[in-house]
């Protein structure tokens, strides 16, 4: 019997800092907005893969009842955590970090890996990732994926894998590259994972809208993927509203069936 899921990959800005990195208070007064706007649009979510959470702890506040988030453990203040989440048909097992993916110990995020359980059996596996972000990091990010495909490469099991998050992949203008960031980063996984394109953009707070956050998959039939349109949030000044109670980037939504 077919079974669909729904995945969503969604950086939330400084969450629990109330979008700010320094966040000097520690608060977080867009809760309201982040709990409806998910409620909306994403209550029938399976799964959510979250960037920029600074405060884990909170995350639950925004999440439709009864899902379960997963972490791991960091002692920097003001680290941005990546989190998986699930609806409570499911578990996530084998939590880890992937090994040497976090390229400096503060500000680098590692990836993070799970597999995606329901009655004890394993139904894929799940990388989050937040790669680096700034227009001279091309080099990193390449070498944070080369360390990620080595990880799914090692892996004794091959069962269906969705790699999502923030790759934060800039084009030639910026890198002063030869190629787009998300070129390089397909080439690295071209005999493991499959890029899966939506091509809207999604993250808008630079001058050129860009498409930062993606997904690559094995082994799953993909039903649709689609990105989140802000045009949807308010009449006018659509990005400013979002802006100030969502966040920065836009969420992408995939359906796959396997």
């Amino acid at each position: 019997m077919k079974k669909e899921l729904k995945i969503v990959t969604f950086n939330i800005r400084c969450f629990g800092f109330d979008g700010d990195y320094f966040g000097k208070d520690k608060k977080e007064s867009r809760l309201p907005f982040l709990k409806k706007f998910i409620d909306e649009h994403f209550s029938d979510a399976d799964i959510f893969v979250l960037q920029e959470i600074m405060n884990p702890l909170i995350v639950d506040k925004i999440l439709p009842p009864g899902f379960t988030s997963y972490t791991y453990q960091h002692n920097f203040a003001r680290h941005m955590f990546i989190v998986l989440a699930c609806k409570k048909d499911f578990q996530i097992k084998n939590l880890q970090i992937i090994a040497n993916t976090a390229l400096d110990a503060q500000r680098s995020r590692p990836a993070l890996f799970g597999t995606l359980v329901k009655q004890d059996k394993a139904l894929l596996d799940i990388i989050g990732v937040h790669l680096k972000s700034k227009y001279e990091h091309t080099e990193n990010r390449k070498k944070q994926c080369e360390v990620i495909s080595k990880f799914i490469e090692n892996r004794e099991e091959d069962r269906p894998l969705i790699l999502t998050g923030d790759f934060n992949t800039h084009a030639p203008d910026k890198t002063f590259k030869s190629l787009h960031d998300i070129e390089y980063i397909k080439e690295i996984f071209s005999d493991q994972l499959t890029h899966q394109p939506h091509n809207n953009p999604t993250y808008l707070a630079a001058g050129d809208h860009i498409e930062l956050d993606h997904f690559f998959t094995r082994g799953l039939k993909i039903e649709n993927i689609d990105s989140y349109s802000l045009y949807d949030y308010s009449e006018s000044n659509p990005f400013k509203k979002y802006f100030n109670e969502i966040s920065d980037h836009l969420p992408v939504e995939l359906t796959v069936s396997i």
